[in-house]
């Protein structure tokens, strides 16, 4: 009986001391890992954050959303022929060093080059290699991107936004100015 009694509320305790510490542990176990996210999460924003202001350091010109812009309007099969074209087989296999695509203003040439890098972005990304496709429209109607200076930087900007290597590189001189 009382052996029996006292034993019981022995177990009782000890499960009770048990459940106790268990349930404290999970609870610090649980804040130590909400911090450690927490701290990767700001690790990335930071890092994003020192990309953005190195890119805007480099160049003001915003070619990733020129192409997005065009993207939007650019109707679905539009430039499908291209990709059939000899001219872009020949250029995409590097037996030729220039597409060249004449036209007079309004023909369509910059919504037939986003569909061109569109297609070449994807086909890269799909085949995971680290090929850059990197690119820029010149505007007769802005001289900022006419210039070499500002296309070189613009391109530097790109490899900066999408490639780690050239990030950290590039910011080592960025936090020498």
């Amino acid at each position: 009986g009382v052996d029996g009694v006292a034993q019981s509320q022995t177990v009782d305790a000890h499960n009770s001391h048990f459940n106790y510490v268990h349930g404290n542990g999970r609870q610090v176990n649980n804040e130590i890992h909400g911090n450690q996210i927490n701290n990767i999460n700001q690790y990335h924003q930071d890092l994003a954050n020192a990309r953005e202001n190195l890119a805007e350091w480099l160049s003001p010109l915003n070619f990733p959303q020129r192409q997005s812009n065009v993207n939007e309007i650019r109707q679905e099969g539009t430039g499908n022929w291209v990709l059939d074209d000899e001219r872009f087989k020949e250029w995409k296999t590097g037996d030729v060093k220039t597409l060249w695509c004449p036209g007079i203003p309004g023909a369509g040439k910059t919504v037939l080059a986003s569909y061109i890098i569109d297609h070449l972005a994807k086909q890269h990304n799909r085949d995971n290699d680290n090929v850059a496709v990197l690119y820029f429209y010149c505007n007769h109607k802005d001289q900022s991107t006419q210039t070499v200076y500002n296309l070189v930087a613009s391109l530097l900007k790109q490899l900066v936004q999408d490639f780690t290597p050239t990030f950290e590189r590039v910011k080592t001189e960025y936090k020498s100015h």
